[in-house]
């Protein structure tokens, strides 16, 4: 595989990673209670944020293109493994929120939404599990993305 088609899905799979970042953010955001709960997501999504942007800033500098090659199947496969686990991420956002892509409402509008996210925050006690199983995939994601990170540095 050429270095350009690389860097292309490099910079594809960034993209669809900081828009999930966001939108998972914005989920444990809106969570309003038990603030000592939900600190460590918000740790794992601030360094997953991080993780991003070193890997946008690694491969936008000079010379990326040239060491990417001398062997681009190597972060080809960290690549792929870094989209699979981004797309895990997403479903359970998709899951945990009843929404679509950046929160669009998918289960209705209006009045049912602002109902459900009410309930959301009211069950939260009984719900802290899914706030786990977040935690636990972005930490996945962060440790796809260091071996991104290691890989494209060599």
């Amino acid at each position: 595989m050429d270095p350009i088609s690389v860097a292309g899905a490099i910079f594809g799979v960034l993209s669809l990673g900081i828009q999930i970042e966001n939108w998972a953010t914005t989920y444990v955001d809106g969570v309003k209670c038990r603030q000592q709960d939900i600190e460590s997501a918000r740790c794992q999504l601030r360094c997953m944020e991080e993780s991003l942007r070193s890997i946008l800033a690694t491969i936008g500098g000079s010379g990326f293109l040239d060491r990417l090659d001398a062997d681009t199947t190597a972060v080809w496969k960290c690549v792929e493994a870094c989209k699979v686990e981004i797309k895990a991420l997403e479903t359970l956002l998709f899951e945990l929120t009843g929404t679509g892509e950046n929160g669009t409402d998918t289960a209705g509008m209006g009045l049912m939404r602002r109902l459900k996210e009410q309930k959301k925050r009211l069950t939260y006690p009984y719900k802290r599990g899914n706030l786990l199983r977040l935690e636990g995939r972005v930490g996945s994601v962060n440790g796809v993305l260091g071996v991104v990170l290691t890989t494209i540095n060599m």
